[in-house]
């Protein structure tokens, strides 16, 4: 999965709200190219950073 489909998909789950600002997000912070395969458990009340940090495997 590349990035758009990843933001596409959390917005279709209502985890995000917009799916270009989450994509923006990842882009200004250097997340889109460390993006892991995988499940995840993210909330609709996690920061982007959270969210972020999780989808990239990194610390919390």
């Amino acid at each position: 999965m590349n990035t758009e489909e990843i933001v596409h998909l959390l917005a279709v789950q209502k985890i995000i709200a917009n799916e270009h600002e989450f994509g923006q997000f990842l882009i200004d912070h250097n997340y889109q190219s460390k993006l892991q395969l995988g499940t995840f458990e993210l909330t609709s009340d996690m920061s982007y950073d959270q969210m972020a940090k999780i989808i990239t495997k990194q610390s919390k």
